[in-house]
C-alpha cells in the first residue's frame, strides 16, 4: 500500500505546489502584456525520481514508473523583441535590438558617474530596463537636496523616479551623467539616452564578456527595472547624442542596435498562449485533486480493516 497511498498523497500533493506556481507565472504574464517592455516569464518543470519495480531481464522489459510529481525547475525571461509602436510623446524612447537604457538611484548620481557597479559601495543602486516611457522632472535627493549638476535643470526619469544616464562626452565608454532638458534641446548637443550592456569587461566585443541574460534580476522597483550583480561594467552601444543613434563598437559581430525616438516596446507576452495555459492548468489540477481523493479513499480502507 506504500505506493498506492502515501506515495500517492506525497506527489500529489508536492504537484499541486507547483501548479501553483505555474498559475502564479501564467497570472504575472497576463498582467505584464499591458506593461511597456515586459519580459515573458518562462517556467521550467522538473522531475521527481523514478522507481524500478522489476529490472529488464533478456527480451523481457522491466517495470519501470516515470516521476509521479510535477516539479518546477526555474524560470526564465524570453528576452525576444517586443513590438515597436509609435508614441507622440519626446521623452519616450524604444530600443530596437540589444541593450538596456542605464538607470540610478537619485542619491547616487555624480557630475562623472562611472559605470563599474561593482567598484562601489553603490552597485545595488544600478539598474538597467529596456522600458523608455520617461518623462522630464527636477529630481532631488532623500535628503531634498538638488542632484549635483542639476540645479534648476529638468532632468530624465523613469516612473519609479530613477535618473536616466547618457554618455558623457566623447570617447564612448568614457563617464556618464544625468540626461538634462538642457541637453536634450540643444542643437549641438542633442542628448538622448544611451543604451548600455552589461559586460565583464569594457568592450563587449567578445561574447563572452557579455553577462548572460539569464543573470539578470528583479530589482525593487518591479520586474522591468533589473539588477545586473554579475556585471563588471556597463559598455556603450549607443552613445545617445550628437544626433548619433546608431553606433557601435569596433569589432562587435553581434547585429545592430538602433534607438527609436517617440516610440516605445511593447510587452512580448503571447496572451492567447497564456490563456490556454490556464485551460490547461485547470485539468492538471483537478487530475492531482482525484489522486489526492484515491488516496483518502484508500485510507479510510485500511483502517476500517484494522478497526
Amino acid at each position: 500500500m506504500t505506493t498506492l497511498t502515501g506515495h500517492l498523497s506525497l506527489y500529489a500533493t508536492q504537484s499541486l505546489k507547483s501548479i501553483d506556481n505555474w498559475m502564479n507565472v501564467v497570472q504575472g504574464n497576463i498582467g505584464g502584456s499591458l506593461v511597456t517592455a515586459f519580459k515573458e516569464v518562462e517556467l521550467t518543470y522538473g522531475g521527481n525520481i523514478t522507481h524500478e519495480l522489476r529490472a529488464t531481464s533478456g527480451i523481457k522489459n522491466g517495470v519501470q514508473i516515470a516521476e509521479q510529481s510535477l516539479t518546477t525547475a526555474n524560470t526564465r525571461l524570453n528576452w525576444k523583441q517586443g513590438e515597436v509602436i509609435s508614441s507622440t510623446q519626446e521623452t519616450h524612447f524604444a530600443i530596437q535590438g540589444d541593450g538596456f537604457f542605464l538607470l540610478v538611484k537619485p542619491d547616487d548620481v555624480t557630475p562623472n558617474y562611472d559605470r563599474y557597479p561593482n567598484a562601489t559601495a553603490t552597485s545595488e543602486d544600478v539598474f538597467l530596463t529596456r522600458a523608455g516611457d520617461f518623462h522630464w522632472a527636477e529630481v532631488k535627493d532623500s535628503a531634498g537636496n538638488n542632484v549635483t549638476g542639476t540645479v534648476g535643470e529638468l532632468v530624465l526619469v523613469n516612473k519609479q523616479g530613477l535618473v536616466v544616464m547618457t554618455e558623457d562626452s566623447s570617447p564612448v565608454n568614457g563617464n556618464v551623467r544625468p540626461l538634462r532638458k538642457s541637453d536634450f534641446d540643444n542643437i549641438n548637443i542633442k542628448a538622448r539616452p544611451s543604451v548600455f550592456m552589461p559586460t565583464k569587461d569594457a568592450y563587449p566585443s567578445a561574447p563572452n564578456n557579455i553577462v548572460d541574460f539569464d543573470e539578470l534580476e528583479y530589482s525593487r522597483y518591479g520586474s522591468t527595472v533589473l539588477k545586473a550583480p554579475t556585471a563588471t561594467f556597463m559598455a556603450t552601444l549607443i552613445a545617445g547624442s550628437y544626433g548619433v543613434l546608431d553606433r557601435r563598437q569596433l569589432g562587435d559581430d553581434d547585429g545592430e542596435t538602433r534607438l527609436i525616438e517617440k516610440a516605445l516596446e511593447a510587452s512580448n507576452v503571447k496572451t492567447e498562449r497564456n490563456i490556454t495555459e490556464l485551460a490547461v492548468m485547470g485539468k492538471v489540477y483537478n487530475g492531482f485533486v482525484q489522486l489526492i481523493k484515491v488516496y483518502n479513499s484508500n485510507l479510510d480502507e485500511v483502517l476500517g480493516f484494522i478497526r
